[in-house]
Protein backbone atom coordinates (compact mmCIF):
# COMPACT_ATOMS: atom_id res chain seq x y z
CA UNK A 1 0.00 0.00 0.00
CA UNK A 2 1.00 3.55 -1.12
CA UNK A 3 1.71 6.13 1.70
CA UNK A 4 -1.27 8.96 1.19
CA UNK A 5 0.63 12.26 0.07
CA UNK A 6 -0.11 13.79 3.39
CA UNK A 7 2.15 11.53 4.90
CA UNK A 8 5.25 11.72 2.92
CA UNK A 9 7.88 13.91 3.96
CA UNK A 10 9.35 16.12 1.64
CA UNK A 11 13.33 16.29 2.08
CA UNK A 12 15.11 20.08 2.26
CA UNK A 13 18.27 21.18 2.65
CA UNK A 14 18.01 21.23 6.38
CA UNK A 15 17.23 18.09 6.35
CA UNK A 16 20.60 16.96 4.99
CA UNK A 17 23.58 15.29 6.77
CA UNK A 18 25.98 17.54 8.65
CA UNK A 19 28.93 16.61 6.28
CA UNK A 20 26.49 17.26 3.29
CA UNK A 21 27.68 20.50 1.18
CA UNK A 22 25.49 23.44 0.74
CA UNK A 23 23.78 24.04 -2.51
CA UNK A 24 26.53 27.24 -3.22
CA UNK A 25 29.19 24.65 -2.18
CA UNK A 26 27.96 21.94 -4.44
CA UNK A 27 27.01 24.60 -7.51
CA UNK A 28 28.76 27.75 -7.18
CA UNK A 29 27.97 28.56 -11.15
CA UNK A 30 24.13 28.40 -10.62
CA UNK A 31 24.52 30.02 -7.15
CA UNK A 32 25.96 33.19 -8.43
CA UNK A 33 23.86 33.03 -11.63
CA UNK A 34 20.83 33.09 -9.00
CA UNK A 35 22.32 35.89 -7.11
CA UNK A 36 23.35 38.18 -10.34
CA UNK A 37 19.31 36.82 -11.33
CA UNK A 38 17.98 38.17 -7.84
CA UNK A 39 19.70 41.23 -8.43
CA UNK A 40 18.56 42.24 -11.31
CA UNK A 41 14.89 41.71 -9.96
CA UNK A 42 15.83 43.47 -6.85
CA UNK A 43 17.20 46.66 -8.75
CA UNK A 44 14.31 46.89 -11.00
CA UNK A 45 11.28 46.19 -8.21
CA UNK A 46 13.10 49.17 -6.48
CA UNK A 47 12.79 50.84 -10.43
CA UNK A 48 9.32 50.13 -10.14
CA UNK A 49 8.49 51.53 -6.91
CA UNK A 50 9.82 54.46 -7.58
CA UNK A 51 7.97 55.18 -10.57
CA UNK A 52 10.13 54.90 -13.65
CA UNK A 53 8.89 54.27 -16.71
CA UNK A 54 8.45 50.54 -18.37
CA UNK A 55 11.10 51.33 -20.24
CA UNK A 56 13.78 51.71 -17.20
CA UNK A 57 12.38 48.92 -15.68
CA UNK A 58 13.12 47.00 -18.55
CA UNK A 59 16.41 47.73 -18.84
CA UNK A 60 17.05 47.01 -15.03
CA UNK A 61 15.97 43.59 -15.73
CA UNK A 62 17.88 43.15 -18.95
CA UNK A 63 21.20 44.69 -17.47
CA UNK A 64 21.16 46.86 -20.84
CA UNK A 65 21.45 50.19 -18.86
CA UNK A 66 22.95 51.47 -22.12
CA UNK A 67 19.92 50.15 -24.59
CA UNK A 68 17.02 52.54 -25.83
CA UNK A 69 15.34 49.31 -27.13
CA UNK A 70 12.35 50.01 -24.76
CA UNK A 71 11.96 53.92 -24.94
CA UNK A 72 8.86 53.37 -27.56
CA UNK A 73 7.15 51.89 -24.22
CA UNK A 74 6.76 54.73 -22.41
Amino acid sequence: MKPSRSRERKKYQDDLEPDDLEVEERFPDAATAGLVNLERWERAAEAATRGESVSEVMRELQGDEGEDEYDDLD
